[in-house]
């Protein structure tokens, strides 16, 4: 890998070490109001219980909040980059420590009503979400 975020295209590690893609980037029909539209601005990664989200490269941790669904997240700061992951449960890092690739951060959160196991993982450039597809390595 290059210390360069920019230049990890399509090779950066997966946030879990075993998971697969449940939803996509970018805008999909709501599942259950027909006709209407959201905007997703990450993936969503299906996994098992229990399973640990890891930082996909080094940098810092800036922020870490409860999202408006219920999980918590984690934003890490790569130069002009920001990777960031949601609807997590335990959280194992703070604000301000210094990440390395593939150490874990968090685990995954249960919805025990949805029966599911995920999370969101974005990457954005500025105010400009990216699609994270195209950065992990054998997402598509």
């Amino acid at each position: 890998m290059s210390a360069d975020f920019a230049n990890n295209r399509g090779k950066l590690p997966w946030p879990v070490t075993k998971g697969v893609i449940c939803e996509t980037y970018g805008e999909h029909e709501h599942p259950a109001i027909k006709g209407f539209l959201m905007f997703n601005n990450g993936l969503e990664i299906c996994s098992t219980k229990g399973s640990q989200v890891r930082a996909v490269f080094a940098g810092e941790v800036t922020s870490i909040a409860i999202s408006p669904t219920g999980g918590k997240l984690v934003i890490i700061r790569h130069g002009e980059y920001l990777s960031v992951y949601c609807n997590l449960e335990e959280i194992l890092v703070k604000t301000g420590d210094k990440v390395s690739v593939k150490q874990p951060i968090a685990t995954v959160l249960h919805n025990e009503e949805e029966g599911k196991t995920s999370m969101n993982f974005q990457i954005w450039k500025g105010q400009k979400t990216m699609d994270p597809g195209g950065w992990l390595l054998n997402a598509r």
